[in-house]
């Protein structure tokens, strides 16, 4: 019996730790015989090939999962090859791993845990496999080699922060399969120029390689690589968290009397921004919106109540940019948090504008009016004023003077630049309908007969579709039946 019992060898635990040929694993379950790979005796450098399986005694694991922490600040890397086994990378798996400049990621792999890849300054490449469902927060943060980054159509989360700070990265596109990406998920990326959107992506959408969520209520991030002006779509709401971070060429914004928010960090570090205008739709200024506008000069903050801010959200913005805001407001963006951080406060008179008509509906080759009224304080002084139709082919307007020129829709629109070099606007919207093709009868004997010929003078008794000639009563008209 004892020599029996010398020949059984004690199985291991869920939890226990084992180290074969310089690695560490830990036992995730005996059961499946599966383990995860969690660190090392001694530093691996080069190249790196993580077994598929491992024995410890008389039990044989496979490698499903490289754990937390495993093989981060192992500088001395350059290449990692994953088995087929494994199934998840954890956080921290490969941080810091600075001489890093290939990783193979097998189709068994569904999830790139936190801060994954963070740091591997030297990765130029990675091919994520269509087995990835998500990309963890942080998961590739700071590789500033990497270039061009394929995301498969399994992916549904992409973490916040997830390719921060990836500056060689020129575009990217998401996948229609996405329904979640984090907060400044493509923030700093200093040479993106575009983020595009696949048709089908039920949640984000792209314009002028902008990316918003769907409905472009929110902007969700503005590569600012190349561009030095942008304009804000009307049916923006909300600029998202570090949306335009980093934009270091952007020297004018146009935001939109839509936006009612403006998200932490969403203009911070544009260190070639002048001037800004907040519309008095605004309500709050998120934390450190505009930190860093060193080139800041200029603010016209447009809401009698001062946004909500807080001491942050200024910093670094030069103390003495002018601000102006509307009369009788001094007082409280003198005292209010965040606004206090400046010194130079100049109150703005009133400019109101008013149309004749907020919308009109007319015949091709007609015209129709349009007058303005505008009510101003007798300091406010008008720069010019200008008149513009959104499309020339439907409707074009001189002094106010519309002409439909075709059937559809078009938007004429009246501005006011006064004397701070703000607009003011107002717009109404046009219809034009097909000409119906039927001249005025003048008067004569209604109650008489009706003869209709052809325009080659035949005679129809039951006219159909069609131009037609009309008598009745002495009086001959053209006519169009439909």
């Amino acid at each position: 019996m004892a020599a029996l019992t010398l020949g059984v060898t004690a199985r291991a635990a869920d939890g226990d730790e084992f180290t074969v040929d310089n690695f560490r694993y830990t036992v995730l379950s005996e059961a499946d015989h599966e383990v995860s790979i969690v660190g090392y005796e001694t530093k691996p450098d080069g190249d790196l090939a993580i077994p598929s399986f491992v024995s410890n005694n008389s039990s044989r694991y496979f490698v499903t999962e490289i754990g937390d922490d495993a093989f981060s600040f192992c500088s001395s890397l350059t290449s990692v090859t994953i088995p087929n086994s494994v199934t998840k990378i954890g956080k921290n798996a490969f941080p810091f791993c600075s001489n890093l400049t290939s990783v193979t990621i097998p189709n068994s792999v569904t999830e790139i845990g936190k801060n994954a890849f963070t740091s591997c300054s030297s990765l130029t490449s990675v091919t994520i496999p269509n087995s990835v469902t998500k990309i963890g927060d942080f998961a590739f943060t700071s590789c500033s080699s990497l270039t061009p980054v394929s995301i498969p159509n399994s992916v549904t989360e992409i973490g916040e922060f997830a390719f921060y700070g990836c500056s060689s990265l020129t575009s990217v596109t998401i996948p229609n399969s996405v329904t979640k990406i984090g907060d400044d998920a493509f923030g700093d990326c200093s040479s993106l120029e575009v983020i595009l959107v696949e048709e089908g992506n039920t949640e984000y959408t792209s314009e002028d390689g902008v990316l918003f969520n769907k409905g472009i209520t929110t902007l969700v991030q503005c590569p600012g690589a190349k561009k030095s002006s942008y304009a804000i779509p009307n049916s923006v709401t909300e600029i998202g968290h570090n949306a335009f971070s980093n934009c270091s060429s952007l020297t004018s914004v146009s935001i939109p009397n839509s936006v009612t928010e403006i998200g932490y960090g969403a203009f911070s570090y544009c260190s070639s921004l002048t001037s800004v205008t907040i519309p008095n739709s605004v309500t709050v200024i998120g934390y450190s919106a505009f930190m860093n506008c060193s080139s800041l000069k200029t603010i016209f903050a447009l809401s009698l109540t001062p946004p909500a801010c807080i001491s942050a959200t200024f910093v670094g913005v030069p103390e003495t940019a002018v601000v102006y805001i509307p009369k009788g407001s001094l007082k409280a963006y003198f005292v209010a948090d965040g606004w206090s951080h400046f010194t130079d406060f100049r109150e703005m008179g009133a400019l109101d504008i008013a149309l004749s008509e907020s919308t009109i509906s007319i015949e091709e080759g007609e015209t129709a009016t349009l007058t303005v009224t505008v009510t101003k304080d007798d300091e406010v002084t008008v720069e010019s004023e200008t008149w513009s139709t959104s499309n020339p082919e439907v409707a074009t307007v001189t002094d106010g003077v519309i002409t439909a020129v075709g059937e559809g829709a078009a938007t004429i629109t009246y501005t006011i630049i006064d004397g701070y070099g703000l607009p003011h606007t107002e717009s109404c919207d046009v219809t034009v309908t097909e000409q119906s093709g039927i001249e005025d009868i003048e008067a004569g004997d209604s109650d008489a007969p009706a003869e209709y010929y052809t325009l080659n003078g035949i005679r129809v008794a039951n006219p159909e579709n069609g131009l037609y000639i009309k008598r009745q009563g002495g009086k001959v008209t053209k006519v169009l039946v439909k």
